[in-house]
Formats: structure tokens, sequence, C-alpha cells
């Protein structure tokens, strides 16, 4: 049984699993400039405040808010480029769970080399450069931070219906239930190299593995706070790369719309997926859901400026885009 619930700020998922296993919930929330605590930690800033501090501030904010030791929240050094990262079990150091919130030590970096610290301070604040993060393991907090750019939530599960042996024998179907989430960080640097269909790709390539061709597959999107499209100028340098935008009467400036050729992408990259495994693309098409209306209804980071942070409005802020799965 699946339930799911979205608001203006994020969505929260029940997965109930159909052998009478563990219940895991998924949860994406954005923690933005309207947020006391976030708030707090830029109004106390200064000129001597640098942008590690401010990260690891964010870090542990975000480590008290969920209950988690701050090597569970994982945070990457954006680079506005086309790099998704898995995060597996196997990133998590031997008893780093129980290390408590106060431990600033960082995971094994898996998918790289030595986690980054730009302060060169004890405890790298970030796991490593990129700009998409997906992960089946619960307990793990996914964060990416914009002020501006379109965050995008995913949430991709497979309910692969074969038969065990022993369930076989008893002529009874044997259900296992997968689910992997990510967040995509989708400027239009980002969107032009191909983040949002490469990260689909690999995390739906994960999901599926090896022998899991069937089963009902579900996928669920959800389209942070960006820059809308009435407010989002640019050149034709930019909007060049681009379908979804709109000429203004100055020569050679645009209106981009972030949010549209984000669902773009996400269609051309389901359709792919479709193709790849022998299904057919309006079927996987009909099983997605956007949970917030899909684009035009994020929340527009320079118009609602009381309520998100946003760069071409001069703020030093950053928007704490975050999703677990719970147990």
């Amino acid at each position: 049984m699946i339930s799911a619930a979205g608001t203006a700020t994020g969505f929260v998922r029940t997965l109930e699993s159909p052998t009478g296993g563990a219940t895991r919930r998924v949860r994406a929330r954005v923690i933005a400039k309207a947020d006391p605590e976030l708030a707090a930690i830029y109004a106390q800033a200064n000129e001597t405040t640098t942008e590690a501090d401010l990260r690891r501030s964010e870090r542990d904010l975000l480590a008290g808010r969920y209950g988690l030791p701050v090597e569970r929240v994982i945070m990457l050094q954006q680079v506005h480029g086309d790099r998704a990262l898995e995060i597996p079990a196997k990133a998590f150091a031997p008893g780093a769970i129980a290390s408590g919130p106060g431990n600033h030590e960082p995971p094994s970096a898996i998918n790289a080399t030595d986690p980054i610290d730009p302060a060169g301070a004890t405890g790298a604040i970030f796991f490593d450069e990129g700009d998409a993060l997906y992960s089946g393991e619960s307990g793990v907090l996914l964060v990416i931070r914009t002020a501006d750019c379109l965050p995008l939530f995913f949430d991709l599960s497979l309910n692969d219906s074969r038969q065990s042996d022993s369930a076989a024998a008893a002529h009874a179907p044997h259900s296992e239930s997968k689910s992997i989430v990510g967040i995509i960080h989708a400027g239009w640097r980002g969107l032009a190299a191909g983040i949002i269909s490469r990260t689909l790709v690999e995390a739906l390539a994960k999901l599926r593995g090896s022998g899991h061709r069937s089963g009902e597959f579900r996928g669920r999107f959800f389209f942070g706070p960006c820059i809308g499209a009435e407010s989002y100028e640019v050149g034709a340098d930019v909007a060049d790369h681009f379908t979804h935008k709109q000429s203004l009467p100055e020569a050679g400036k645009y209106l981009l719309d972030l949010a549209a050729n984000a669902r773009l992408e996400i269609d051309r990259a389901l359709a792919g997926h479709a193709r790849d495994f022998g299904m057919d693309p309006a079927e996987v098409a009909a099983n997605c859901e956007f949970l917030n209306d899909g684009p035009g209804n994020q929340g527009c980071t320079y118009q609602s400026n009381d309520l998100y942070f946003s760069h071409r409005r001069g703020d030093r802020g950053r928007n704490l885009n975050a999703i677990l799965i719970e147990e």
C-alpha cells in the first residue's frame, strides 16, 4: 500500500512491505529562508564567517533536525556538472552510526578520492564533487543546496513479483519491494549537460539490477523551488540549449523555464529506460506522478524572496533540499 502527500515544501510517502516486512517512509523536504533556524545561521554571519563555517552549520542543523549523526548527512561540492553519486551502505565506516551528532568524520568516499574540505579544517564537509545523489539505504539524508537552480526530488520503486524456491513449491508469489530516492541540482549548465537524464538512467539501472527486468514500476517526482520562467532572463548563449523558452523584445534576450525543460529531460529518460527493458513507454509514463503538479507549481525563489534564498536577489544563503528513506 502506498500513500503520498505533497505540500509546497516537500512530500512524505509511506511504503508498506507486501510481505509483511518493515514499513519504509520516504520523506522529502525543503528548508528555506523562511525557516527560523536556517535564517539565523546567515543572520549571524559576518565578514569573518567562511563558506565552510556556514556549510558546517547547515549540516549540523540538518543532523539535529532529523536526529542523525553528521556523517549520515551527505552534501556535495556542487559544480554545475553532470556527475551523479550513489551512496551505498559501504560508504559508512563501521560504527559510524553510533558516533553521535558531534562527530564530523565523513563517510569513506566510495565513488571518489578523499572527501573535500575547502577550509582545510578537521572533518570534511563534502562527500565529493557532483550535482546529484541517490541511494536505496535508509537513514541517509541526501542534500542539495540551491538559491535559484532547480532541486529535483525523485522516488523510484519496483515491486518485483517472482517466485522463490520455497514459494514456488507452495504456488505462492514472492514479492520484493525495492526503492531508490535521490535529488538533483539542475541549473541551466547541469540541465544542458544532461544531469537529469544521466542520474535517472543510473538510478533506474541500479533499481532494476541484474535479473530484475520485470516488476511493477512507480516513479514520483517533486520540483523544488527555483527561479520561475517569468523571472529567469538569459542570453541567447544559454537559451539556445533549451526547448522551453520565451523570446523578449530586446534582441538576444529570453525567459528560460528550468522546470519545463527538466520535465522534458525526465520524459526522455523514462522513455529510454522503457525501450532498454522492452516496456511500453506510455505505460512507464502512466506509472509516474508529479506530486506538486509539475512545472510552474514549485514556487519561485526570485518572486518569493521572503520565503526562499535567491542568488539573483543577492542572497548569500542557500535553500537546503533533503530526501531520505526512513524505517
